[in-house]
């Protein structure tokens, strides 16, 4: 079920990896802090960057699944689709932001690029390679093994936004928390799904260019969040749960043939 390059790395370390490039993110952008823009997004892109060439020589592969793995499921992937469609258009407003970014100046443009894109990069390698990958191994004789280690490894995700609580105030982190968890397993299921991570990196980078994505986000009712986010969290549960029971039909047909 799962791909054999991806027994090259231990599962243990590849978390224990995962753990102290996060530490260390947490140092450079304290220090790069002290630096004006664009100066202080360079440095975090060129950290980012290579630590992301670092993650994908350690661990040698970007596959999660064995390739015989071909799920098709034309259902689940048009539900999965739509609810992409309804997730940036109700709540990420792409054109708009990437219209209001192309009205400022040159220089807000390419810090507004350049943030999204050391987030996608970053937090994609870091918590869809690395931290999925890693539960994933570790719990592979689990029956429902990828829906527990989608599901952790989005927890994770979220909890990782405490960080922010350095420069804004607890409910709006604990607002971030809670739906970055449910976009966490959004993007676990593409990064199942397409056995991948350009995909994640390049819609996570999306939802970040936004023209006031580097101040202290706003905060909404959170009767509107939980109506937005929880269908998020169950349908993408319930897909990354049809896509876990098929993997398991396949294992067992591999095991009795």
């Amino acid at each position: 079920m799962l791909s054999n390059k991806l027994y090259q790395t231990p599962a243990d370390k590849k978390i224990l990896l995962s753990i102290i490039c996060y530490f260390l993110y947490l140092i450079v952008s304290y220090f790069s802090s002290m630096l004006k823009n664009p100066f202080r997004n360079i440095i975090i892109f060129i950290f980012v960057s290579a630590t992301a060439f670092f993650i994908f020589n350690y661990v040698k592969t970007l596959k999660l699944l064995a390739s015989k793995n071909k799920i098709r499921s034309p259902f689940i992937t048009i539900l999965f689709i739509l609810l992409l469609v309804c997730f940036f258009a109700i709540t990420v407003h792409p054109i708009e932001n990437i219209k209001n970014i192309l009205t400022t100046s040159p220089l807000n443009i390419f810090n507004s690029l350049i943030i999204a894109l050391s987030a996608g990069i970053f937090e994609e390698f870091l918590v869809r390679l690395l931290m999925l990958d890693g539960l994933a191994q570790l719990l592979k004789n689990q029956k429902y093994g990828l829906l527990l280690a989608a599901t952790l490894s989005s927890i994770i995700f979220g909890f990782l936004h405490l960080s922010n609580l350095t420069f804004q105030p607890f409910n709006i982190t604990c607002q971030q928390i809670f739906y970055a968890t449910a976009i966490g397993l959004m993007f676990s299921f593409v990064r199942l799904k397409t056995n991948g991570i350009l995909l994640c990196v390049i819609l996570h980078s999306l939802v970040d260019f936004q023209p006031n994505i580097n101040s202290s986000g706003s905060t909404m009712s959170w009767g509107i969040l939980l109506s937005i986010f929880i269908p998020i969290m169950l349908v993408s549960l319930g897909c990354i749960l049809q896509l876990n029971n098929k993997l398991q039909q396949l294992r067992k047909f591999d095991t009795n043939s």
